[in-house]
């Protein structure tokens, strides 16, 4: 679809959905929503098309496991000089309240199942009180090909080890 189509049927919503008749004066206000929503559109595009990009390059797919309090709302990963970086969203479920506890294992699962790299993280929030919570780490070289699992437990599952966000063999 060329950039004329695109243009033309958000003119057309605009004049249809947003009751802005075609009068001269409006004008420029259809050229500023316009450029708006093109620009809003395709930055959503864009960076969804490069988060699914890294995560297909690297032949990785991503598996979240919920905790009976929070679900893994958000996981993806960028590229960056550093490696592949995963970043992700938790958040209480609606029956709960209050701050997101525990804590969030991340373990790299080769095609047979063994676990071939763990990390604890600590999720960062912004208020003591916030119901959502982030988490990110770089991921290891040999992660690639692999599954990626996200597991969030709750703070009283069981004690979390004293090396956060440091990735650890899992035969150790």
């Amino acid at each position: 679809m060329s950039f004329a189509v695109i243009r033309r049927k958000i003119i057309t919503f605009i004049d249809n959905y947003l009751y802005l008749p075609l009068h001269k004066e409006n004008d420029v206000l259809k050229k500023i929503i316009f450029t708006l929503g093109f620009t809003v559109a395709t930055g959503i595009l864009v960076s969804g098309c490069a988060t699914n990009s890294a995560a297909k390059q690297a032949q990785i797919s991503i598996e979240r496991v919920d905790s009976s309090s929070v679900n893994i709302t958000h996981a993806y990963l960028t590229k960056t000089e550093k490696g592949l970086n995963l970043r992700g969203e938790l958040k209480r479920k609606q029956h709960s309240h209050g701050q997101v506890l525990g804590h969030v294992h991340v373990e790299v699962v080769n095609a047979n199942g063994d676990i071939i790299k763990t990390v604890e993280l600590d999720p960062s929030r912004k208020a003591s009180s916030d119901h959502i919570a982030k988490f990110h780490t770089t991921l290891p070289n040999d992660a690639t090909g692999n599954t990626v699992k996200i597991i969030h437990h709750d703070a009283l599952s069981h004690k979390q080890e004293s090396k956060v966000n440091v990735w650890q063999d899992a035969n150790n």
